[in-house]
């Protein structure tokens, strides 16, 4: 029995994928997309330090996956290159 039978004659189920974009079957519902990337800027304060890191983040996952970015102060030496790590309830910054 398919999905929309299940559902009635009288009603006919909507799908839709991870974009938010109407499909017609349930396989292009659970298809795996292709991660987009969102740039943002993360600030983090310590008293008188502020460190701020300009991050490349996959939305589409939680906790965030961060996939690229730099800090660009706070810490000697910058900017570090950040080539990974996450955020949601705890963060992790791999430089």
């Amino acid at each position: 029995m398919t999905r929309s039978a299940t559902m009635g004659a009288e009603q006919k189920q909507r799908l839709f994928d991870a974009t938010g974009s109407q499909v017609e079957r349930y396989d292009q519902v659970v298809a795996v997309t292709q991660p987009s990337v969102q740039n943002g800027i993360l600030e983090l304060r310590n008293g008188a330090v502020s460190f701020v890191v300009e991050l490349q983040v996959d939305p589409n996952t939680y906790p965030f996956r961060i996939v690229g970015g730099t800090i660009v102060s706070g810490i000697c030496g910058v900017p570090w290159a950040v080539t990974g790590g996450y955020f949601g309830s705890d963060l992790r910054l791999d430089a």
